[in-house]
């Protein structure tokens, strides 16, 4: 069974059983959104760069996001520090 991943979660939408969240990441401003709907943590693949997380390729999988689309991902970030409000 693949990952599974909200449709609010993934278009940035904020609705019922969500909360938005203002962070910081490496000192650089975010937003998060922490949704009843997801299963587990994700971060845009832009964000990553432009922030200049390091990221391990592993063996690609599958997230399913609640329009029931499979997104295909191959990588993971570690320990990524953040402070929330």
């Amino acid at each position: 069974m693949p990952l599974q991943l909200s449709y609010n979660a993934l278009t940035g939408l904020q609705a019922r059983g969500s909360i938005r969240f203002s962070g910081t990441v490496q000192g650089r401003d975010i937003h998060i959104l922490m949704d009843e709907g997801s299963l587990d943590n994700f971060i845009h693949p832009a964000l990553v760069k432009r922030l200049v997380i390091p990221w391990y390729k592993v063996p690609s999988f599958k997230v399913q996001v609640g329009s029931g689309e499979l997104l295909k991902c191959d990588g993971q970030v570690h320990n990524v520090p953040i402070k929330i409000q």
